[in-house]
C-alpha cells in the first residue's frame, strides 16, 4: 500500500483514481489505517462497507434487484408451505382465507407463538376458529403460519414497490443488523454479498465504473 502511494500517487491524481484495501473485520481496517498513516488515496475498509458504498448509488437498478429476490423468495416460500400436509389439504378458497387473516391478524399470531402445544390451539381457536380443527402437528403449522405472513408482507411490498411508494424507492444497509427486513426495503449483511453480486454482474456500466475508478485492489487473506 505504501509502495502504490509512492509510486503511483501522480498517476491516481491525475485520473482522480483511488485504490482499494479489503480487510475481514472493522479492527483489521483500523490497524491498517493506523501503519498507513494519513492518505486519501487508499480507501481502506470491511468488503460489506466497500461494496456498500460502491454500489448505494444505484438505486433504481437496487430497487429492481430487490423486487426480482423478493419474487424468488416467494416462490421458495410457496413451495415449503404447500409441504405442509395441513395447509396443502384446503381449498384455494380456505387458503386464500387463512392467508388474509393471518396476514391482518399477524400480531395476535405472533403473541401466542410460543405457547405450549395445547395453550395455542386453545388461542388460535379464538382468534382463527374457522382452522382450529386443521392445526394438526402445532409447530410444524406454527412454522407454516410464518412463512404465509412472509409472504403476504412480501407482496404487499412488491405492490408498494410497482406503485413507488413513499419509502418503497430505496434500499437500505443495516450494517448492525444480522437480519433482512425485505418489507421494510432493509437488507443485511449476507444479502448485501448477494445483491453487490447480482448487480455488479448485470450492469456492464458498474463493471466498466470500478475498473476505470479503483485500478488497485488489495484483499486481505485472500
Amino acid at each position: 500500500l505504501k509502495h502504490v502511494c509512492r509510486e503511483k500517487e501522480k498517476e491516481l491524481r491525475y485520473h482522480n483514481q483511488k485504490a482499494i484495501c479489503i480487510t475481514y473485520t472493522n479492527v483489521a481496517a483500523n490497524e491498517i489505517k493506523n501503519r498507513l498513516g494519513n492518505t486519501e488515496l487508499i480507501l481502506v475498509s470491511t468488503i460489506h462497507e466497500r461494496l456498500w458504498e460502491i454500489i448505494k448509488e444505484y438505486q433504481e437498478e437496487l430497487v429492481m434487484i430487490h423486487l426480482e429476490y423478493l419474487k424468488e423468495q416467494i416462490a421458495k416460500l410457496q413451495c415449503e408451505i404447500e409441504e405442509n400436509v395441513v395447509y396443502s389439504g384446503l381449498t384455494e378458497e380456505q387458503k386464500v382465507e387463512i392467508s388474509n387473516l393471518l396476514v391482518e391478524k399477524q400480531k395476535e399470531f405472533f403473541e401466542i407463538y410460543n405457547l405450549g402445544a395445547t395453550e395455542f390451539r386453545n388461542q388460535f381457536s379464538i382468534t382463527f376458529p374457522t382452522f382450529n380443527a386443521k392445526i394438526g402437528n402445532v409447530k410444524e403449522f406454527c412454522k407454516t403460519c410464518s412463512k404465509i405472513i412472509r409472504v403476504g408482507k412480501y407482496k404487499q411490498c412488491i405492490y408498494a414497490i410497482e406503485n413507488a411508494e413513499k419509502g418503497y424507492t430505496e434500499v437500505k444497509y443495516d450494517a448492525r443488523s444480522n437480519k433482512d427486513y425485505l418489507h421494510y426495503m432493509k437488507i443485511s449483511h449476507d444479502t448485501l454479498l448477494a445483491y453487490s453480486k447480482r448487480i455488479i454482474c448485470k450492469y456492464d456500466e458498474l463493471k466498466r465504473f470500478i475498473a476505470d475508478k479503483y485500478p488497485y485492489f488489495f484483499v486481505d487473506e485472500y
